[in-house]
């Protein structure tokens, strides 16, 4: 759906959150599936007849099964689910993430799953992006992906299956020829720079993480 918002000689970076990386048609992820099922509701359409039919019998009962589990479960207040209401400006920034609304403690007990699991990329994600870079190459789009900002948790720090994840990462990159911007490492903040979860800054994390992107970027020519 990006090819809508982009024009000839665009510059674009890819700034993906780590379970990004395990996309797969069929995933069964309930954000996944509520987003096909509605705002890109025009994706699914062009899915196999087989992948169309089960996903969208999997949704309602994903749904309604977490829905159970949310009321039965008593870790979890009801009130807080939807506690993330953004507020954007016109140019699509975030104008609500002042402050801190999530504490060490749940940052420290939500360390990312797919990090400090092996991340294995699927076929799907190769496909979508050789796609997105034919678009790209035929209107002199230049392309870059780039490392998510998140929480430096201790897992990993020293962790065998996290650095090979990053090189997994890199690979991947590397084997589509889109730059890969900055390391990992570089990307982990402490807890005072965000805002309501493991990837999310607050105001203060986005402007040290922009002035930091700025940088890099210019040892590529970009302008």
């Amino acid at each position: 759906n990006i090819k809508h918002h982009l024009n000839e000689n665009d510059k674009v970076i890819f700034c993906w959150e780590y379970e990004t990386y395990l996309f797969e048609r069929k995933n069964r992820n309930l954000n996944y599936l509520g987003m096909i099922e509605g705002p890109q509701n025009s994706v699914i359409q062009n899915f196999p007849f087989y992948d169309r039919v089960s996903l969208r019998l999997y949704f309602p009962i994903s749904l309604i099964r977490f829905s159970i589990f949310s009321m039965l479960n008593s870790d979890r207040n009801i009130d807080k689910i939807y506690k993330c209401g953004w507020k954007f400006d016109e140019l699509g920034n975030v104008t609500s993430n002042v402050g801190i609304q999530i504490q060490d403690r749940e940052l420290l007990a939500t360390p990312s799953k797919a990090l400090v699991n092996k991340i294995k990329i699927n076929d799907d994600l190769y496909e979508i992006m050789r796609e997105v870079k034919n678009f790209a190459e035929l209107r002199n789009i230049e392309l870059y992906a780039t490392w998510p900002n998140i929480f430096k948790h201790p897992k990993y720090s020293s962790n065998r299956l996290v650095k090979q994840n990053f090189e997994t990462i890199r690979e991947f990159w590397q084997n589509l020829k889109i730059p890969m911007i900055g390391n990992p490492y570089e990307t982990m903040y402490s807890s005072e720079y965000f805002y309501d979860s493991l990837y999310h800054l607050n105001q203060e994390g986005v402007s040290q993480r922009t002035s930091k992107l700025l940088d890099q970027l210019s040892g590529f020519s970009v302008k």
